[in-house]
């Protein structure tokens, strides 16, 4: 039985031994501010090139979009965002990193300026990175107005959970099962 207990115990440490080195590796994900247009077509080839480049990327950040040509309160925000920045949004997509912007995006253009900021970014201690556009939100009490501003990473992320901690729980229950049956028969 001691044997059978010693057995379950290392089975049990070399199926978690995994998640503990995988998170000691993992760095914290930065917001990938989006400011808008709904109709905008570089916008649109933005959001379609963060989508073909998930795998790649998206490890890296959350997005969080705002619409500004239909919602006066997003572009407020945007303002706001540039002004505390001491520069003028240049239109749409405006993008924020921490502190730094990209205005307008092109594929085989500003892509590569894009994943240099992401990587410059990501590979920030986390003490180090400044948000500005959280940092504006909370200073200017500013409250979303539409629904767009959402967090596409983190259901996924929220997914990624769940799984695993469903995964956890399957193992302690049958574990524990199969220490109960082995007792029982003893």
């Amino acid at each position: 039985m001691k044997r059978l207990i010693k057995i379950l115990a290392i089975f049990t440490v070399v199926l978690l031994l995994p998640l503990s080195v995988k998170a000691e590796d993992e760095h914290e994900k930065f917001n990938l501010y989006i400011f808008h247009g709904e109709t905008c077509p570089h916008c649109q080839e933005l959001l379609e090139w963060l989508d073909k480049n998930e795998e790649e990327y998206g490890y890296m950040y959350n997005i969080v979009k705002y619409e500004v040509w239909n919602d006066s309160n997003n572009a407020a925000l945007m303002n706001s965002v540039s002004t505390a920045l001491e520069e003028e949004a240049g239109g749409v997509p405006y993008i924020v990193i921490g502190d730094k912007t990209m205005s307008g995006f092109a594929e085989g253009s500003t892509d590569e300026e894009l994943v240099k900021m992401m990587k410059e970014e990501y590979n920030k201690d986390v003490k180090d990175r400044v948000d500005v556009v959280a940092n504006t939100i909370k200073e200017t009490n500013w409250k979303p107005s539409s629904g767009d501003n959402n967090n596409t990473n983190e259901s996924k992320k929220d997914s990624k959970t769940s799984d695993l901690l469903i995964g956890l729980a399957l193992v302690v229950v049958i574990v524990g099962g199969v220490a109960i049956a082995i007792k029982a028969r003893q």
